[in-house]
């Protein structure tokens, strides 16, 4: 696979997932009985945590393992990892 399909793939899975999710907030605010407010504040942490995340992840593994490395992950088998392990690094 090459490295442009496995990012395509990527991202349309991720796409998939967050847009699953995001179809089910309303339910969600209604059965945890939140305001739109904290259901907004919550969004806006998930976004400022990616923010901050993803450089300090990718400096991080980038020391690691080299740059060469870092350009030539492997996509698919990272999306792999971190969704059975969000706490891991998720291109390792």
């Amino acid at each position: 696979m090459t490295p442009r399909r496995a990012t395509f793939l990527v991202f349309g899975i991720n796409g998939a997932m967050i847009g699953t999710w995001i179809a089910h907030i309303p339910w969600l605010q209604d059965h945890l009985d939140i305001s739109k407010t904290t259901v907004g504040l919550c969004l806006l942490c998930m976004a400022a945590g990616a923010l901050v995340s993803m450089p300090l992840t990718g400096s991080r593994r980038c020391r690691a393992r080299g740059p060469r490395h870092s350009r030539t992950g492997r996509p698919v088998r990272s999306a792999g990892r971190a969704s059975l392990d969000p706490g891991r690094c998720a291109m390792g």
